[in-house]
């Protein structure tokens, strides 16, 4: 009976190796380098080619944006007063995003110290991670970006963006599937946050708010989904919640 046992535990083993070694393998095949790329008038082309269809000076001069982030993290962002509430479980957070400093509130009642100090860093964290994936394509041409051009089979054309500088992990690069509308159909990431790189996420949903600006809202591939929903957009917080729920951040006691 030992014996037999024995043995059932290393053909167990010998399964359970079998399985990890093709795992790993499968992940390896799954692992991309990120391609090469050219600076220059075609990747300049192709970025003002999707700046066009996103409506990037549409997104500009939106004042206010809501949205859900798969069911997570709420979000109301005041873009021209740089102001953001973000709410998750029990906590809600509103921040001023030059400082990164605000109030915070935990079950209705407002904390400070430590425990306010640690929910300010994980709102501006959840910030940077979820209002990237709401409007990536408004960073095209911040400082510290550079934009490469990749040909691709088919009629699609890539976009390779690298984010040198800013956000919680500077140094992340994704490649943009481009159709000849200019419309952002895929992306594939190589970001710190992965073990594999060059992971291929759709962009569908697209949704376009009151002053024309396009965002995309579904996000899903065989190994992730995401979605983002409750997207509405308003000229002030006033009109879009009835009152303006950033008074107390500049209610001097």
């Amino acid at each position: 009976m030992k014996s037999r046992a024995r043995k059932v535990l290393r053909i167990s083993g010998y399964i359970f190796l079998t399985l990890i070694i093709a795992a790993v393998a499968g992940c390896a095949a799954l692992d991309r380098p990120i391609p090469e790329g050219v600076e220059g008038p075609k990747a300049e082309e192709l970025a003002e080619k999707i700046s066009q269809y996103v409506k990037l000076d549409a997104w500009e001069a939106t004042p206010v944006v809501q949205f859900n982030f798969m069911g997570v993290h709420q979000y109301v962002w005041d873009k021209h007063r740089s102001l953001a509430q973000v709410t998750w479980k029990d906590t809600k957070v509103l921040m001023d995003l030059q400082t990164q400093d605000g109030k915070v509130w935990k079950e209705g009642k407002l904390v400070t110290g430590e425990e306010a100090s640690e929910a300010l860093t994980s709102a501006w964290e959840f910030y940077c991670n979820d209002t990237f994936w709401f409007n990536p394509l408004v960073k095209l041409y911040e400082e510290g970006v550079t934009r490469k051009y990749v040909p691709l089979e088919g009629p699609q054309d890539g976009l390779l963006v690298t984010y040198n500088t800013g956000g919680v992990t500077p140094g992340d690069s994704y490649l943009w599937y481009v159709n000849e509308d200019g419309q952002p159909t895929d992306w594939r990431m190589w970001v710190q946050v992965l073990p594999l790189g060059g992971i291929q996420v759709p962009w569908d949903g697209w949704t376009t708010l009151h002053t024309g600006a396009r965002v995309s809202t579904e996000h899903k591939s065989g190994l992730m989904g995401m979605t983002l929903d409750n997207v509405k957009s308003a000229d002030s917080v006033e009109e879009l919640l009835g009152e303006d729920i950033f008074e107390p951040l500049f209610n001097v006691m």
